[in-house]
């Protein structure tokens, strides 16, 4: 549960290229902004660099920005991306099939069920969310969009089994395409 175990584990997802591939980092926070994913990425990146990979980032505004991100992935082979948030992962999706790179998703919590449940349009646990919330038209359109990126990313990422099952189940991602590389408890 190191940070030099978890820049291992992620690094074994590019054996296929030649050579050490460039990273582009898609996060929706970074330091100096606090939290977890900007903690996260922050580490992720230190991990990487020590490993010797060329890596960029796409943070905040820039990445929501689909000519932001289209610009920084010229220079790298992967596009990972450190969110579910649809407002993300759609303009990485775009940008990297045009680009013909790689894109890698890392899910770390439920979009749909953590925007529904702090709307007070839920209040089941995420294990009965997909089986028993009646979705309104909005959240049916975003998830069938969400689902489409993600059965066609190239690489899904999960921070728990219990993610990684569900989204197996409710999104059709196949168990070959993702793998669970839990957070790290230094």
């Amino acid at each position: 549960y190191s940070w030099g175990s978890i820049s291992s584990r992620v690094t074994s997802m590019y054996k296929t290229f030649a050579s050490k591939p460039g990273i582009l980092i898609v996060c929706s926070i970074f330091p100096p902004e606090i939290g977890g994913p900007a903690l996260y990425a922050k580490k992720l990146i230190n991990g990487l660099n020590k490993d010797g990979y060329n890596i960029s980032t796409a943070k905040g505004a820039d990445a929501r920005s689909f000519i932001q991100i289209f610009r920084k992935l010229l220079n790298s082979d992967i596009c990972y991306v450190l969110t579910s948030s649809p407002r993300y992962i759609i303009h990485a999706y775009f940008a990297s099939k045009i680009l013909g790179k790689k894109l890698a998703i890392r899910i770390g919590g439920d979009f749909f069920w953590e925007r529904a449940y702090e709307a007070g349009r839920t209040n089941l646990p995420l294990r009965l969310y997909y089986s028993k919330h009646k979705k309104n038209v909005k959240e049916k359109i975003v998830f069938l969009i969400s689902k489409h990126i993600l059965k066609n990313t190239d690489f899904v990422i999960f921070t728990s089994a219990f993610l990684k099952n569900l989204y197996v189940q409710y999104y059709g991602i196949r168990d070959t395409k993702s793998a669970v590389i839990e957070n790290a408890y230094p």
